[in-house]
């Protein structure tokens, strides 16, 4: 009962469906088996354990974290510094670090650079877009998106995409704010605490936050 439940109020904050698959890339077993889940927020948190506590296909940390890669909720994985040194990562200066960070979501976004006082473009809605009160973004990725993304892509693929400055890519959104495939019910902070409250009530753990991944294991089960 407690599973039908919540799978009828978790319903309200996230995307029953995948719209896309993570392809071609495998986990690495060490990593998982030495990393740390960290959680930034309780919208995340109450998407995680739907997917947990109510697809019985979600048996493994694996498939929940793949899941959540294709929904485009946010988490991240952590190491302790001994666990760094064993998978030797690449040395990068803070330099480059700064300038990745700074540059790569508009490398991805196919940005191009104004020159003599003009705007820089766009071939992609530029990111801040989807944190000023883009309404088709639910706090994950959803079959709105899904389908003005494979127009885009289409687009480009036939040649006829354009470069567009941000404040173009605005007006865009608002014209493919509507339509079949818009989100019935936008999700609310207050959805997610619901979400919570009935996970506590239930008696299973609050969060996973800093939770070593080799710890969580699914389905959830009540705590003594």
């Amino acid at each position: 009962m407690f599973q039908r439940l919540l799978k009828d109020e978790s319903a309200k904050i996230t995307y029953m469906m995948s719209t896309w698959f993570a392809p071609h890339f495998a986990w690495n077993p060490d990593f998982l088996e030495a990393t740390h889940l960290f959680i930034p927020d309780v919208e995340s948190k109450a998407q995680l354990c739907h997917w947990a506590n109510c697809w019985d296909s979600v048996d493994t940390v694996k498939r929940l974290l793949t899941i959540t890669i294709e929904h485009g909720i946010r988490f991240y994985l952590a190491l302790t510094p001994d666990s760094v040194r064993q998978f030797h990562p690449i040395v990068v200066d803070n330099l480059d670090q700064r300038l990745a960070a700074f540059i790569c979501k508009d490398l991805l976004l196919c940005y191009c650079p104004g020159s003599n006082g003009c705007m820089g473009q766009w071939l992609f809605p530029p990111a801040d877009i989807f944190s000023r009160h883009f309404e088709l973004w639910t706090g994950e990725w959803n079959a709105a998106l899904d389908h003005i993304y494979s127009k885009l892509s289409n687009n480009i693929a036939r040649g006829k995409a354009k470069l567009q400055t941000g404040e173009k890519w605005k007006c865009w959104v608002r014209n493919n704010e509507r339509g079949q495939h818009h989100p019935t019910y936008p999700p609310s902070n207050a959805d997610s605490q619901s979400v919570m409250e009935g996970l506590s009530m239930a008696g299973l753990k609050a969060t996973w936050h800093k939770e070593p991944l080799d710890d969580i294991t699914l389905p959830e089960r009540q705590t003594d």
